[in-house]
């Protein structure tokens, strides 16, 4: 096989994954639901309800007849956050070592540049259900054009889920999320998908890293307590893997969620956290400034993403 220069070899296992020029998804064989708020049952045992934003507030599988969702505990949240540069200040008030070693978290100058710090809604737009089998589509905005007019939040979002009975003791949902027509910007901002399933005490929160299986709630000190980069996926199951699983093919960097928390890419607090309550993968992020790129897409042909997710679930 021929050699292939660094960025030719990348490029082509991008695509491969079909991480980049995505194509949107295909509407034949799908009704138009209209309102996500009524539960979408399925022949094959599973429930779905979304709400606004398009998330999971009501999931229940076959295998283990849990609900897994709630109002208050949503699944596949699209999460889109803006900082600045009291974002920053927090960062280097605690973490002792930033101003010696220059860490490269911030913007120079960015409060110059009137940046908000917060997190911007998505409004669903439509919803659609396979005429057969167990699929849904729902199609995401942003509700604030500012996100995109002055920020880089993606013009279009799609989300897909895909309700499998593996067997009697096992059910798998396929999750695509996909956006279109992403501005660049130099704006500090990070994109996140959320997962805060319903608590049980049954089940314990793993992360899947370095080959095996890491309590997040037992990282050294000064280690990275809510971020760290897994090579499978996150695990909230019972002492036999039993539970839910997700896998994240496509996205490494996992951010654990402690009660009450919003997702964050700033690499605080250092002690060790108490409590888990769910985990939101960071698809990216122009807030490492060492090794990163400084705005995304870098070219054009980079505008659009895909990001694929496996949900396994077990009876606990």
């Amino acid at each position: 096989m021929e050699a292939l220069g660094n960025h030719t070899l990348a490029t082509e296992i991008v695509h491969q994954l079909g991480l980049i020029q995505a194509k949107k998804p295909n509407m034949s064989g799908f009704d138009n639901v209209g309102s996500p708020s009524e539960i979408q049952k399925c022949s094959n045992g599973f429930e779905f309800q979304f709400d606004s934003k398009g998330s999971l507030i009501h999931l229940k599988d076959p295998a283990s007849q849990n609900v897994w969702a709630d109002n208050t505990h949503p699944l596949g949240a699209f999460v889109y956050q803006t900082l600045n540069q009291t974002d920053f200040d927090f960062f280097n008030r605690n973490y002792p070592y930033s101003p010696r070693f220059q860490l490269g978290i911030g913007k120079p100058n960015i409060s110059e540049a009137n940046a908000t710090s917060g997190y911007w809604d998505v409004s669903m737009q439509d919803l659609f259900k396979s005429k057969e089998g167990c699929s849904f589509i729902f199609h995401l905005q942003m509700s604030d054009p500012t996100s995109m007019s002055n920020y880089g939040a993606p013009a279009v979002i799609y989300v897909k889920y895909t309700g499998n009975v593996v067997s009697k003791q096992m059910s798998s949902i396929d999750v695509e999320l996909q956006w279109f027509q992403k501005p660049p910007t130099r704006m500090p901002e990070s994109i996140y998908f959320m997962f805060r399933p319903i608590s049980n005490p049954k089940l314990s929160w793993k992360l899947h890293k370095v080959g095996q299986f890491i309590d997040p709630l037992n990282v050294i000190l000064n280690g990275s307590q809510i971020l760290h980069a897994v090579d499978k996926g996150v695990y909230y199951t019972d002492s036999r893997n039993q539970g839910l699983s997700i896998d994240s093919p496509d996205v490494a960097v996992v951010n654990v969620l402690t009660p009450g928390s919003h997702p964050s890419v700033i690499p605080v607090p250092l002690k060790p956290i108490k409590a888990v309550d769910g985990m939101a993968f960071n698809l990216f992020n122009n807030v490492w400034d060492v090794n990163f790129i400084f705005w995304y897409p870098f070219e054009k042909r980079d505008v659009n993403q895909k990001f694929r997710f496996k949900l396994n679930i077990t009876p606990a």
